[in-house]
């Protein structure tokens, strides 16, 4: 699934440029980027950025595997931090983006005729589609759960003309899998829309001229590494197996760098301001908004605080802790805003 999604999104932006060069620009629509790129130091931001997201992606996963009560305290504040970065990504970092794209002068007539209302067009449209899979896969699950309690009393014993059903053994892992199913879904599409983000801001990074190259990769980085940390509370608390947590777990840091590699490779035709890439910058902005804004609110705050027994249970000491954290953490992106 990732690799299809990375796939398209690589051949929208190729198909942008290439049909950037065939329509031609004003004088006023052409590139804003200067002449000044160091290769090397471009290359070398492709290894930085993977070791940074691979080490916010997989330390908070590797905290998990210790089994131990102060840990567990230590995950659920992680866990709110990671809740603040995403909704601020979704808020600072996604919402705007799309909005100064499709305002952009150098978007043809016939899409600046509705404008920045596409923002919420392709938003909605996202997280209706975010709905309408999950409840697609909510209701296989529950299929499943039906299967699971009729074998539950599948086994009959009959002493002395009694009929006794009797509990099937090795039915507790079909449970786990039925209760887990709902949280494993939630978590690919929440980095799904992630993913999308990471690659437009890795091709802008690639992209990107010395001048402004440093404070760029700075921020990414900081971007990536409170990011990552977000996503790997959640992929282990999915309670994926080795593979699946294995696979979630390498996309992410890989996708940024691809994009930085991208960026690399068609710096000299790449044109931020042609009309194609415009729109595929926008578009894609406003259907991850647009899945980030239903995750945050539909499924993490929703399903981890407002609804959730054991947040209920915390002393309020610690609940206040757990606020104060998420509020750390889209206060943390709110700052990396300032520079990505």
């Amino acid at each position: 699934m990732f690799r299809k999604l990375l796939l398209a999104l690589l051949f929208a932006f190729v198909s942008a440029q290439a049909a950037g060069e065939s329509q031609g620009n004003s004088t006023s629509c052409t590139s804003g980027y200067g002449n000044d790129y160091d290769l090397n130091f471009h290359i070398g931001g492709v290894f930085i950025v993977f070791a940074i997201s691979g080490l916010g992606m997989f330390s908070s996963m590797y905290i998990d595997g210790f089994k131990l009560p102060i840990i567990g305290n230590v995950l659920q504040l992680l866990k709110m931090f990671g809740i603040g970065i995403i909704v601020s990504t979704a808020w600072i970092h996604l919402l705007p983006d799309a909005f100064s794209q499709f305002s952009n002068p150098c978007l043809s007539v016939g899409w600046q005729s509705y404008g920045t209302n596409y923002v919420g067009l392709f938003g909605v449209a996202a997280s209706f589609m975010v709905q309408l899979l999950e409840l697609a896969s909510s209701q296989h699950t529950h299929q499943h759960e039906y299967e699971y309690k009729d074998n539950e009393t599948a086994t009959v014993v009959q002493p002395a003309g009694e009929t006794v059903f009797v509990l099937v053994d090795g039915t507790s892992a079909v449970k786990e899998k039925v209760e887990h199913a709902p949280k494993k879904f939630q978590t690919v599409i929440l980095e799904s829309g992630i993913l999308v983000h990471s690659l437009i801001i890795g091709l802008t990074l690639g992209v990107t001229p010395d001048s402004g190259f440093s404070t760029l990769l700075a921020a990414i980085c900081f971007h990536q590494m409170f990011e990552g940390m977000a996503l790997g509370v959640l992929v282990s608390n999915a309670e994926f197996d080795i593979r699946g947590k294995v696979l979630l777990g390498i996309m992410y840091p890989l996708t940024t760098p691809i994009g930085i590699a991208v960026g690399i490779a068609i710096r000299n035709q790449f044109n931020e301001n042609n009309d194609s890439v415009i729109l595929a910058q926008g578009i894609l902005d406003s259907i991850s908004a647009g899945i980030l804004f239903y995750n945050s609110y539909a499924e993490l705050i929703s399903n981890e605080i407002n609804h959730s027994p054991s947040f209920k249970r915390y002393a309020k000491g610690f609940k206040t802790m757990c606020f104060f954290s998420m509020y750390l953490g889209a206060a943390a992106m709110a700052v990396v805003g300032i520079w990505a």
